[in-house]
């Protein structure tokens, strides 16, 4: 699982990694949003992703025909039933967008996996916004492995896609042997990188302790991996899949582990505030990450990192409000973000104009 970044001291620099420090950021900026208003037949407690043109993605978990809808956000109305459900040819039962692999830089295609089916098919969006749930996909994975989040998965090349394994844990005591960090899959092999049920070292069951979203861009040569748990970002060489560069956040609220003897389960010890980074978005340029407190219920304010793909501090946005499921603007001046209300009965999508 990887908390490789809990040492005692708080040196600037470490054989660890390199921790943060809030005045690091050369640029520091307080957001106010602004409402957006969406459509009145639209589910309130669905978050709305932004695509490019004003175009706005919201997917849905119970629905009889689509997995998704296309909005325009102009004019509020619908544009395309997206993702059709079923077992037939092109459906999902269970569909789940890799909003971390979208690039807002171009806008051009949309992947979703299915869970169900190991399946992971791409889109281009020029035809859903054609086509709709006609759409048929312009190419598709079937994988073998247990990938643990969707947004543990990005294209690496024109073959290959990358993966977080949710069984890599390498803490004290407690490590998973020949359970490296990253994987690759791609449709051409007959066995992935790696894969779990070939695997007899797996000792400790880490899949719910263990989620990163994975980043990754054709015109950069790291992979990033944002930790949902903890203060952690890592930057792996897509060469080797070996690790280049750590960053531990300004708050450095690193989680306290323990293993359930009967189960052989990793669990965090509860009553221990974790910040971590479980949304953000991509362009050809940066990575924006949502800084938060892992607990949804206590409703922090956030932060908004702005980092290059190198591991560079640009920018740090403070916001008023909690905030999830950012998009950015295809120039990057607008960030979009969805608030809740405290019951979390309606989601409500907000725009930040950036300076």
């Amino acid at each position: 699982m990887g908390f490789i970044i809990l040492i005692s001291s708080c040196s600037k620099d470490s054989s660890k990694g390199t921790f943060i420090d809030w005045e690091d950021f050369p640029v520091m900026h307080h957001l106010e949003g602004e409402k957006i208003s969406l459509p009145d037949s639209l589910p309130p407690i669905w978050p709305v992703i932004v695509l490019r043109d004003s175009i706005g993605l919201v997917t849905f978990r119970d629905t009889e025909k689509h997995h998704g809808i296309l909005i325009n956000l102009k004019n509020r109305k619908l544009l395309q039933d997206i993702l059709p459900k079923g077992r037939g040819p092109n459906e999902l039962l269970s569909a789940s967008i890799l909003t971390n692999d979208y690039c807002y830089s171009r806008g051009d295609t949309l992947r979703v996996i299915g869970i169900y089916r190991k399946i992971i098919l791409t889109h281009h969006l020029d035809s859903l916004l054609k086509h709709g749930d006609a759409t048929n996909p312009i190419e598709q994975l079937n994988y073998k492995s247990n990938f643990g989040s969707p947004l543990g998965v990005g294209k690496l090349n024109n073959l290959d896609y990358v993966c977080y394994n949710p069984y890599y844990m390498s803490y004290g005591k407690y490590i998973n042997e020949n359970a490296p960090p990253l994987f690759i899959a791609n449709n051409n092999s007959e066995q992935e990188s790696f894969n779990e049920r070939d695997e007899t070292s797996i000792q400790y069951f880490t899949i719910n302790q263990s989620r990163r979203i994975l980043y990754t861009n054709f015109k950069h040569q790291n992979i990033v991996l944002a930790d949902c748990y903890s203060d952690w970002i890592g930057f792996y060489d897509k060469r080797t899949l070996k690790i280049k560069k750590t960053l531990i956040g300004p708050d450095s609220r690193l989680p306290t582990i323990e293993m359930n003897p009967q189960t052989n389960q990793i669990t965090f010890k509860k009553g221990t505030r974790r910040v971590c980074y479980d949304a953000g978005c991509q362009t050809d340029n940066f990575i924006y990450l949502v800084y938060r407190n892992q607990d949804y219920r206590q409703r922090e304010p956030v932060s908004i990192f702005k980092i290059d793909w190198e591991g560079n501090l640009i920018a740090c946005y403070k916001l008023e409000t909690f905030l999830q499921a950012i998009s950015i603007s295809q120039d990057e001046k607008t960030l979009y973000g969805n608030i809740t209300n405290e019951d979390y009965s309606k989601i409500t999508l907000m725009k930040y104009d950036l300076p």
